[in-house]
């Protein structure tokens, strides 16, 4: 049953020498409450005080989403089982109108490797049953912050590899590729289960909140994809026995960057009022300081002779453009926290 209360203004009491204010009554009779029942208290990064029934958070947390699907086409297998995943589905069980094919088992095994969690835990005649093994601690910054770190390792990975001439730490960078992805698809999926739990996400902020982490793990993912190109144009120029002239410059223009990436991610990931005006305004002097490299980039662009130059500064010109995209998350962000 939904309930729907309007927003209402109410008089906080002082009562031996404390400050207390009523609840809504309909909102006490949806859930059963009563003298003595328990309830969780928490402060929201704006201000916003959230109260949730403890019986009900804890059901939620503990519920498990489970669904049934009839699979008829082999190669639907792989789209299937990421978009439940994704969905947040916690049981996924498939149902195919005859025994397992060897393509089937192979399409499930490449998933396996794609998803973190994800695993076969039964199997029998024409069916399936997929189960994802993840803890609900994981928080949503935590993981921003590690797909950070990781795609901060593949960009940095290109520019040793490229100046140590070694092919080696460039094929490191498309194995991390694939690890990153799994971190994003994860997030994503932590992300909207923690949107579907949430009895009490009912602000703007709140909501605005999910969606600025979801497109900071978005423009994440993307920049360890740039990575992932300029290692792969790197691998064919060191085949080939190129060199890269304007690397060095590249090497300053990407600590710059760089500055601008890792703040970018602390201030996004924290909401330390007292740190965010600060931090703020020392990442618009990293901005302006960082804004350079763009340019240099074009025209490196521009004066390079072979597609391969091209394709790296192109790659690490995407990474430049990723983070400021990521840059410009802030202000919202940063508002929202320390608003009153």
């Amino acid at each position: 049953m939904s309930m729907s209360i309007e927003s209402r203004v109410y008089r906080l009491q002082s009562i031996g020498g404390s400050i207390y204010v009523a609840l809504p009554k309909e909102w006490i009779r949806r859930f059963g409450l009563d003298k003595g029942s328990l309830v969780e208290i928490s402060i929201d990064p704006d201000g916003a005080l959230r109260i949730a029934p403890l019986d009900v958070k804890s059901k939620e947390s503990r519920k498990i989403l489970r669904i049934s699907i009839e699979v008829s086409n082999p190669s639907a297998v792989i789209p299937v089982v990421l978009s439940h995943y994704l969905y947040g589905f916690d049981v996924i069980e498939l149902k195919f109108p005859s025994s397992i094919s060897t393509e089937v088992r192979k399409s499930i095994e490449n998933i396996r490797r794609l998803l973190l969690g994800l695993e076969v835990v039964e199997e029998g005649g024409g069916s399936m049953v997929l189960q994802i093994f993840s803890s609900d601690e994981t928080s949503i910054e935590n993981l921003i912050r590690s797909m950070g770190r990781l795609a901060r390792t593949m960009y940095y990975d290109v520019l040793r590899g490229l100046s140590r001439g070694s092919i080696e730490d460039l094929r490191v960078v498309e194995l991390k590729e694939n690890d990153l992805d799994r971190l994003y698809f994860y997030t994503v999926r932590t992300i909207r289960r923690n949107v579907m739990s949430s009895p009490t996400l009912t602000t703007s902020k709140q909501i605005l909140r999910y969606i600025d982490l979801r497109i900071a793990a978005k423009i994440i993912e993307e920049i360890g994809d740039h990575a992932e190109k300029a290692a792969r144009y790197g691998i064919r120029l060191l085949e080939l026995g190129n060199s890269i002239a304007f690397l060095d410059r590249l090497q300053i223009c990407m600590d710059d960057i760089d500055n601008v990436f890792r703040s970018s991610i602390e201030i996004l990931t924290s909401f330390e009022k007292q740190s965010l005006s600060q931090a703020k305004e020392e990442l618009v002097e990293l901005a302006v300081k960082g804004s350079g490299c763009v340019n240099m980039l074009r025209q490196s662009i521009e004066a390079s002779s072979t597609p391969l130059h091209i394709g790296i500064a192109s790659a690490y010109e995407g990474i430049a453009i990723g983070v400021y995209d990521l840059l410009s998350l802030i202000p919202l962000t940063v508002d929202i926290a320390s608003s009153p």
